[in-house]
C-alpha cells in the first residue's frame, strides 16, 4: 500500500440515519464471506452526502451477549474497513453513492487478521461487481 495515503474513517463516512438504516435492511443487497455479510443499498438523494459510502457495523446481541465483546468486535471490524476501504464505484458521469453495512455472524470472537482478510474480499466482490 502506499505509504503517503492517509486512512480516516470521518464522521461524515458513518451510517447514522435510521430511516436509510431501515431502507438498507428492507431493500438491500447482500455479500457474504465468513465471517462478515455485507448489505448495500444504493443511495438516491446522495447530494448533501461528501462520501462514496456510508459505513455502518454491528455484531448481532443474539451471537455475542456481553457488551464489551461486541464492542471489542465492533472496533476490529471498523479497523479493518478503515484500512482496507473499498474503491469508489463509478458510473457514467457521476460516483454512486452507497450505504454499507458489515454484520458480523461468527460465533467465536474473531481475530483481527481474518477480519481483514474477510473485509479485503468482501469489498474486492463489491467493487467488481457493481463496476
Amino acid at each position: 500500500m502506499d505509504q503517503n495515503v492517509r486512512h480516516t474513517l470521518s464522521k461524515n463516512e458513518r451510517l447514522k440515519s435510521h430511516a436509510l438504516i431501515e431502507r438498507l435492511f428492507a431493500k438491500g443487497t447482500s455479500y457474504f464471506v465468513f465471517p462478515l455479510k455485507l448489505i448495500f443499498l444504493p443511495i438516491e438523494n446522495s447530494d448533501a452526502i461528501s462520501s462514496c459510502y456510508l459505513f455502518g457495523v454491528t455484531v448481532p446481541k443474539r451471537i455475542h451477549k456481553k457488551a464489551h465483546i461486541r464492542n471489542l468486535l465492533k472496533r476490529r471490524i471498523r479497523e479493518a474497513y478503515r484500512q482496507n476501504k473499498p474503491a469508489p464505484i463509478s458510473t457514467m458521469n457521476s460516483v454512486q453513492k452507497y450505504a454499507l453495512m458489515y454484520i458480523l455472524v461468527d460465533q467465536n470472537i474473531t481475530d483481527t487478521p481474518t477480519l481483514v482478510h474477510a473485509m479485503i474480499k468482501i469489498n474486492r466482490k463489491l467493487s467488481h461487481q457493481n463496476s
